[in-house]
């Protein structure tokens, strides 16, 4: 899926205007159930990719200050496809595609969650353009994304990371999640306690050809 080029153009295209230090503001997504302080009222973009495991609807709420460059995003992945999923590999698949679509080198990467809902951190280089910060989750079959965006000779600032750190998300309460014998983080729907969930090798990568 070309969700992270799409991010990266946005971010590079969007042009703001400002000065002074920036204010932040709790932005609450119900739909996404997830809360983000953010600058203004973001700009919601809405639009479905096809991935290698169907069509999703990408959500994209992004805003700015002078530099400055916020995003967050949720996309919904097939429900069987989460079942059957491992979520350490899906992760590492959305930051391996991240990397690739924009041609960026991973920098930095490490494992994070929001309570029990698994994720990663990861910051990207790319050359002679920009430099990003993620942080990932996989909540059963919801991908969040939130990401900040620096000039390649400059850094992040105070606003930017005070965003990354206070993303909150609201659990589902239709998904309970479990270990299995190797101590990897599954998810099962709680309405169906008898399903099973298998684990598979193949590596899945969210992005389309």
């Amino acid at each position: 899926m070309k969700t992270w080029t799409l991010l990266l153009f946005l971010s590079i295209m969007l042009v703001f205007t400002g000065c002074g230090e920036t204010q932040l503001t709790e932005f609450k997504c119900s739909e996404g159930n997830f809360s983000v302080l953010m600058p203004g009222t973001p700009k919601h973009d809405s639009r479905d990719i096809k991935t290698q495991v169907g069509v999703v609807k990408l959500n994209l709420y992004s805003s700015g200050s002078g530099n400055e460059v916020f995003m967050a995003s949720y996309s919904d992945y097939p429900e069987q496809y989460a079942k059957t999923a491992n979520p350490d590999i899906v992760l590492q698949g959305a930051k391996e595609g991240a990397a690739k679509n924009v041609n960026g080198n991973i920098l930095s990467e490490e494992k994070i969650s929001s309570g029990e809902v698994p994720g990663l951190k990861f910051d990207i280089e790319v050359p002679q353009k920009a430099i990003m910060r993620c942080k990932i989750f996989l909540d059963f079959n919801r991908l969040y994304q939130f990401m900040i965006v620096a000039p390649a000779n400059g850094s992040y600032t105070a606003a930017q990371l005070k965003f990354l750190d206070s993303v909150k998300l609201v659990k589902n309460s239709k998904i309970q999640s479990r270990k299995n014998e190797n101590n990897t983080l599954y998810y099962e729907k709680s309405k169906e306690p008898d399903a099973t969930v298998k684990k598979i090798d193949k590596k899945y990568e969210l992005n389309g050809k």
